[in-house]
């Protein structure tokens, strides 16, 4: 499993995040969520130790597809 910050991404990455987001703002929150997981495959979630982070789990073939897709 590999577990990233969203807000240490950069460059093409954080891009895709932010797009997403202005794209999908309207949707509610479970909506939001479920899309995200759909589109980015990994599973998101607060991080438990600071509650204004948000993490991306993947597994690792799904870190690998992402990396490639949205770099």
């Amino acid at each position: 499993m590999v577990t990233i910050n969203i807000d240490k991404l950069t460059g093409n990455l954080y891009n895709a995040i932010e797009s997403f987001y202005m794209m999908n703002e309207q949707l509610s929150n479970v909506e939001y969520m479920d899309k995200f997981e759909k589109t980015f495959r990994c599973k998101a979630y607060r991080n438990p130790a600071d509650n204004t982070e948000w993490l991306m789990e993947f597994t690792d073939e799904e870190y690998t597809w992402f990396l490639l897709r949205w770099s």
